[in-house]
């Protein structure tokens, strides 16, 4: 059976449907990630940056790291700064020409098709075209769009897709990019052109611009391969992103402080929630200057992280053969910055609120860390699950939450991403609907109403013959 989780119906159509014609999960991966970026466009794009792990029959894994760079050159240009009320909270963001990471998602996935894909190229990026050309917006990615309304109506560009009659595109909308067609049309055709083209039209784009983003940048980026984090944890066999992402560690960190903890204790509790507490404290703990070596910062660098929209998303695969992949994709929040006459929006990586405040740390042409991790489940060599999530800093608390929720409390996938979640930051814990505050008095705690909330990230689980799509984030499963 293939089984499919990820954060959008189109999205998981494009994996069933090359799947459904003889192509692996890797096949059905890479057309799935393709499709993301024009069905969940302010969650990722081709300009912006992931990180993936890859599992074959063998039990071999090989993490694919295509996460953004930081512009070769030395000289800082500072991004724009955006204060937006949502209600009574406001938010800070950055974006425009000083904002721009290197771009690695395109990079990414013509890697991962050239070295594991069955299929060709055209067959992988036919659903992307036709959606591209027009599919109706859903409600989930319709509130994305308000929420990060400055940066679709940034420019007449990203308004042409975003707002084509001046009016942000609502649920039911068909949103069409016929410039991103084109350029996935030309990629089909001839490959290497067209990412030629995307590398010229994205330095036209930027000349004459003050910006962290350079045509030197674009030619000398490349995709590693890279051996993932391994780990056991109660019986079972992990695999995590390993560094430059830093949230492989963080979670590694935190199962090991959990491990042997859980027995007999109930699932949400008040002593469970207290554990959940300790252990972010104890992998907090262990954000030294050592634990950053290899993740470009310097001691005490993210020691406090803002609580910010995540605009990212995930997608799960396992397929009869054994092949899985898990991949996590984002755009950031999206600088606004439409690469001329290709309809794909460059990310605002470089301008990230935590990064902003040590420009000192910038290593030229080095990777922007990330709180990234897809993550592989085995027990004794065999395949258990795949997940991962978006959520920014959320990340490491939904994925430490769902790897045990799986593991400790033998929850199904759809059990897993259904259960209330808590997340510790700056000494205060958030609580989401479903949860007893009674016994948590300890804490500050910030109690939320809704029933779910896309804050609390969007981990979409792919099982055997089993799927959990998490209905904070769109989840959509597709098991064939």
């Amino acid at each position: 059976m293939n089984v499919i989780a990820c954060g959008n119906k189109n999205t998981a159509q494009a994996a069933k449907e090359v799947m459904d014609k003889g192509g692996n999960a890797f096949d059905g991966i890479v057309a799935a990630c393709f499709a993301s970026t024009v069905t969940e466009p302010m969650l990722t794009s081709l300009g912006g940056g992931g990180i993936g792990l890859l599992r074959f029959p063998t039990g071999k894994t090989k993490c694919i790291d295509f996460l953004t760079d930081y512009s070769r050159s030395k000289s800082h240009v500072d991004a724009e700064k955006i204060v937006v009320s949502f209600g009574g909270e406001k938010q800070v963001f950055y974006l425009g020409y000083g904002s721009l990471g290197v771009p690695g998602c395109l990079e990414g996935f013509l890697h991962m098709h050239k070295h594991y894909c069955t299929m060709d190229l055209a067959t992988l990026l036919a659903p992307s075209i036709r959606f591209a050309k027009g599919h109706k917006l859903d409600n989930f990615q319709a509130f994305v769009f308000q929420v990060l309304e400055t940066f679709c109506m940034y420019t007449d560009d990203s308004k042409e897709v975003f707002a084509p009659n001046g009016i942000l595109l609502k649920g039911g909308d068909v949103i069409k990019n016929l410039k991103l067609a084109s350029f996935l049309e030309a990629l089909a055709n001839d490959k290497q052109s067209a990412l030629q083209s995307f590398r010229e039209a994205t330095a036209t784009t930027v000349a004459g611009k003050m910006s962290t983003l350079t045509p030197e940048d674009l030619e000398s980026y490349q995709v590693f391969e890279r051996e993932p984090l391994s780990m056991n944890y109660n019986n079972y066999e992990l695999a995590l992103t390993p560094p430059p992402s830093a949230g492989g560690l963080l979670i590694a960190h935190g199962l090991k402080f959990l491990e042997n903890k859980l027995g007999g204790i109930k699932h949400n509790s008040p002593e469970h929630i207290k554990l959940l507490v300790d252990s972010t404290k104890y992998s907090n703990s262990q954000r030294t200057k050592e634990f950053f070596k290899g993740l470009l910062f310097e001691k005490g660098f993210w020691k406090k992280s803002l609580d910010r929209f995540g605009g990212t998303t995930h997608i799960s695969i396992i397929d009869s053969e054994g092949n899985a992949a898990s991949v996590t994709s984002s755009n950031g929040q999206g600088a606004g910055i439409m690469v001329k006459g290709t309809g794909i929006m460059l990310n605002n990586f470089a301008a990230e609120p935590d990064l902003m405040q040590y420009k000192d740390v910038y290593l030229p042409g080095k990777r922007i860390t990330s709180m990234m991790c897809p993550s592989i489940i085995s027990k004794h060599g065999q395949m258990h699950a795949v997940l991962g999530s978006g959520g920014s800093n959320r990340i490491r608390s939904a994925m430490l939450q769902s790897i045990s929720n799986l593991i400790d409390f033998k929850m199904s996938p759809q059990e897993t991403t259904n259960a209330s979640r808590v997340h510790f930051e700056d000494n205060l814990l958030q609580v989401e609907s479903g949860i007893s505050p009674k016994g948590l008095e300890e804490y500050e705690t910030n109690l939320w109403t809704e029933n779910t909330n896309f804050y609390f990230g969007g981990v979409h689980i792919a099982g055997i013959n089993a799927a959990g799509g998490d209905k904070r984030r769109g989840g959509t499963v597709i098991l064939s």
